[in-house]
């Protein structure tokens, strides 16, 4: 059997941690280390996690002197710790059922050319009650699938993350060994997307339509992501950067969205010049063709960054 390395990153979440960890510990397939990560919350967290300190399972509890600022800094460094060769993030006001692992292990160990698998969630909220399956009518959720994660890519990944939740998923350590950490350090609320991407680029994914995972939706979660927030227009243009760089074709049917996403940016010129939106957007008009508006902001904010 195959040794699975489970990171809870928590912040803030004691009212839901003794649930998560619970139901990682209780799950039946064993063989896995389980690694807490603890970002200098300021709730009685620490309370909690040390009531697991003795744990058999419990390779590792880390507490950080400061605040990272950053989930995906935590995810990193959870990784790195990690000796098994799947990773499960499972966040820590997320739970699942007790069959998850067992099942998510026995698809990826059939399926060799797969490097990440992840299940359908129910969306719960702060007091468990089960408000739906998320995305319950979306296509891609109606049945179990292998296919090849180029032709997610191509087909999704350009306008959305089509992973939802990373409570979700159970991914191959080997393929992330080659993600660019500071790439993934850059992000600040897309990481995961941009993230499932490295890891399937040529390999395959697989899904369980069973849900399997909850995924708790509650005041202060760090979703729904808004794409009319700027930082995320930013990073998912600055995702599709990437996939160009990497050899995927613009789908073509998509590229209203992205317009959209550039026009959007344009309605605050002097937060473009706050933030570091500037290098992304002249980035991306060197690979989408822009209406003339787009191309004389363009120019302008060429002109400017030579005068700063």
């Amino acid at each position: 059997m195959s040794q699975v390395s489970v990171i809870v990153p928590n912040y803030n979440h004691a009212p839901y941690l003794k649930q998560r960890i619970d139901s990682i510990l209780n799950q039946t397939y064993q063989n896995f280390e389980l690694i807490i990560l603890d970002d200098y919350s300021t709730d009685n967290s620490r309370e909690v996690i040390e009531q697991f300190r003795n744990h058999p399972k419990i390779s590792q509890i880390v507490y950080n002197t400061e605040n990272s600022g950053s989930t995906f800094k935590q995810w990193y460094k959870g990784i790195d710790l990690a000796r098994g060769e799947y990773i499960w993030i499972a966040e820590s006001d997320d739970y699942c059922e007790n069959t998850f692992l067992e099942k998510i292990i026995n698809v990826l160990e059939v399926n060799e050319r797969a490097s990440l698998c992840f299940t359908n969630s129910y969306v719960v909220d702060e007091c468990n009650r089960i408000k739906g399956i998320y995305n319950e009518d979306f296509d891609l959720y109606k049945e179990d699938f292998v296919y090849k994660g180029d032709d997610l890519i191509k087909e999704y990944s350009q306008i959305q993350n089509f992973i939802p939740n990373a409570s979700a998923v159970i991914f191959k350590k080997e393929p992330f060994t080659k993600v660019n950490k500071r790439d993934l350090m850059d992000y600040k609320i897309n990481g995961d997307w941009f993230l499932w991407i490295n890891v399937l680029m040529n390999r395959d994914c697989a899904f369980l339509h069973e849900p399997l995972n909850y995924f708790r939706r509650h005041e202060g979660a760090g979703s729904p992501k808004n794409i009319l927030n700027f930082k995320n227009i930013e990073e998912a243009i600055k995702i599709n950067i990437f996939l160009r760089k990497m050899g995927f074709p613009i789908n073509y049917r998509h590229r209203l969205y992205i317009r959209s996403w550039v026009h959007q940016a344009h309605y605050s010129l002097e937060n473009i010049l706050k933030t570091n939106f500037l290098p992304t957007y002249l980035s991306a008009v060197k690979f989408y063709r822009f209406p003339v508006f787009s191309y004389i902001v363009y120019l302008l904010l060429k002109k400017l960054l030579r005068l700063h």
